[in-house]
């Protein structure tokens, strides 16, 4: 099972990260974080995925991505 962060409720990236997980059909132990910096600070670590916005991605974050994966990486997705 695959450990997968997300928003707490009322979050605006929380309702995509929902969308999202349902239309991946993803078997993920879910962990509520209420910080957008912990959560990248777990993916980078490699500690599970989220699905956030590109607004809080960072170049060091998508460098060396050609331009169709700009955002994405195993470990960290954009979903908009």
């Amino acid at each position: 099972m695959v450990t997968c962060f997300i928003r707490e409720r009322g979050s605006g990236t929380r309702t995509y990260q929902e969308r999202a997980l349902s239309q991946l059909n993803l078997s993920s132990y879910l962990v509520k974080i209420n910080s957008t910096s912990l959560i990248k600070n777990m993916i980078h670590a490699n500690n599970g995925f989220s699905i956030v916005s590109k607004s809080i991605l960072t170049p060091y974050d998508i460098k060396n991505r050609s331009e169709k994966h700009k955002y994405c990486s195993p470990f960290l997705f954009s979903y908009a």
